[in-house]
């Protein structure tokens, strides 16, 4: 019998067995992707009561005085239902390759950060006097660092844009160009465009060097591999004695040199060699106290 099968695998075993009922959820079956989404539904619900847009809103002037927290309240806000279902739609099918990749921690730091960097972006061009300072909303940076790192790392993914279906690569790169012509533009939405193109690059950007920087299971590879293969300089103690070899070595083919042709066969450097092995030897001995004086 499985374990499936066993009293204490069912409700009623588990609460004749603990004396409480068993828990809806485990904790650690929880997806941060499906905790975002509930997160954003209630943000939406939410601001049908309280003023979150005007609290909340990534401004830029608000932002100047002080105001920091809209570069992630506004990820968390957005312009109506169609806005907020689109948005959840990309997560709900895209966010759990990553989560699973890279883990719920690491996903939800990606996640707010590739919303961030479009938040900055969109900062950077009110502040250049490229776009007007209009209020934003909403998590599609978030969402377009998401499409660009699964474009990078499951470039098998099918998509259905605009009814037809596609690459996830090749809608990648069709958001990027329309993105940069509507900034360049200034049309409609540019300043949303503005946070897409930058999460979209960022989230591309940073899968991109995971996979293939130093920090890539290839590149600890091949950094491992250069530190063994490398060669260290040797320590001056080491370089002593392999002079000390070398001397040796040649002071002995010296005087078998000499035991055969006598002495009058050496060259004037086979001399200073012997000379300099002498003095060599009179200061070891002497170091170690053995030389006799007469």
């Amino acid at each position: 019998m499985g374990w499936q099968e066993r009293d204490y695998a069912s409700a009623d075993g588990y609460a004749h067995a603990t004396g409480r009922r068993p828990p809806l959820v485990r904790l650690e079956t929880v997806q941060v992707s499906t905790v975002l989404i509930i997160v954003n539904v209630v943000v939406l619900v939410l601001d049908s009561f309280f003023p979150l847009f005007e609290w909340g809103a990534m401004f830029t002037p608000a932002v100047k005085a002080g105001q920091v927290w809209r570069l992630i309240t506004s990820q968390y806000l957005h312009a109506g239902t169609m806005h907020l279902f689109l948005n959840m739609l990309a997560l709900y099918f895209l966010g759990r390759y990553l989560e699973q990749y890279w883990g719920r921690r690491k996903f939800f730091i990606f996640y707010t950060a590739c919303g961030l960097a479009g938040n900055l972006f969109y900062l950077c061009t009110n502040l250049l006097h490229w776009l007007p300072e209009l209020p934003a909303i909403g998590a599609s940076g978030c969402i377009l660092g998401v499409l660009g790192a699964c474009a990078v790392l499951f470039p098998g993914i099918q998509l259905i844009i605009y009814f037809f279906p596609m690459k996830i690569r090749t809608a990648a790169a069709l958001f990027l160009g329309l993105y940069v012509l509507n900034l360049i533009n200034r049309g409609g939405n540019a300043g949303g465009d503005a946070a897409h193109l930058a999460g979209l690059v960022v989230g591309a950007g940073y899968a991109f060097w995971r996979r293939h920087g130093p920090t890539s299971q290839l590149g600890v590879r091949r950094v491992v591999a250069k530190v063994i293969t490398t060669k260290r300089p040797p320590s001056p103690w080491r370089r002593k004695m392999e002079n000390d070899d070398r001397m040796n070595n040649e002071v002995d083919q010296v005087l078998a040199k000499i035991n055969d042709h006598g002495v009058g066969s050496l060259t004037a450097r086979e001399k200073r060699l012997l000379a300099e092995a002498s003095q060599r030897q009179q200061a070891r001995d002497e170091e170690l106290g053995r030389t006799d004086r007469l």
